[in-house]
């Protein structure tokens, strides 16, 4: 009997998600991607018993674990005992750049369930504070654009790829003042196995539609 393959709870645009994707094709691993579908419902049942409601989700046969940090860092220890992509370094530099890169993904995600839920986000001090801080986050990332590194891709370089190729997909922010990120992010992104999870890709953009509703 063959084993079961691991499977993922997440959607074909969640940026958190295609962190996970995006290391589990740098590993080469064979893993099922089930489609929650839209995030903003409610019911723990359609995220694999998440009661945060949100994706992703792993499952390996016994195993769950939520959270694309945890799922990263599980499979590292369990696919890749060098840590070539260096999901486990303790730099500080490094610490602050995932933090920054998922608060900046998670004020994201506020002003999509907001707007999905039929917020006019644009009222309400939350959602613009929370525009402002991706914004500001952007800018703190482009001031240190050096550290990132197309040529030796890492965790970071990653990361870096899901949170802004998001941004552009969904056009929450104005990117214009962002040429150095956009650089960077273009030629990590054209890289086969990040390209593989782009949104662009998995769920092509029609034309003057908006991908939120």
């Amino acid at each position: 009997m063959s084993e079961q393959a691991m499977r993922l709870y997440s959607t074909p645009l969640s940026h958190f998600s295609r962190k996970v994707r995006a290391v589990a094709d740098f590993y080469e691993l064979n893993i099922e991607y089930v489609d929650v579908g839209n995030v903003a419902d409610v019911g723990k049942e359609k995220y694999a018993g998440n009661p945060l409601m949100g994706v992703p989700v792993l499952t390996d046969s016994e195993l769950w674990l939520v959270d694309s940090d945890n799922i990263i860092s599980f499979l590292a220890r369990k696919y890749d005992s060098s840590d070539r992509l260096r999901v486990h370094s303790t730099r500080i530099e490094d610490l602050n750049i995932r933090a920054i890169l998922n608060g900046l993904m998670a004020s994201e995600v506020r002003l999509i369930l907001g707007k999905r839920t039929g917020i006019p986000i644009d009222e309400f001090h939350f959602f613009n504070k929370a525009k402002q801080s991706i914004v500001e986050s952007l800018r703190w990332l482009d001031a240190r654009a050096e550290v990132f590194d197309p040529e030796k891709i890492s965790i970071n370089e990653i990361h870096l790829v899901c949170a802004f190729e998001h941004l552009k997909y969904f056009e929450f922010v104005d990117l214009s003042e962002f040429s150095r990120l956009s650089s960077l992010t273009g030629a990590i992104g054209s890289r086969a196995f990040i390209l593989k999870s782009s949104p662009f890709r998995l769920k092509p953009k029609p034309a003057n539609v908006d991908m939120v509703k």
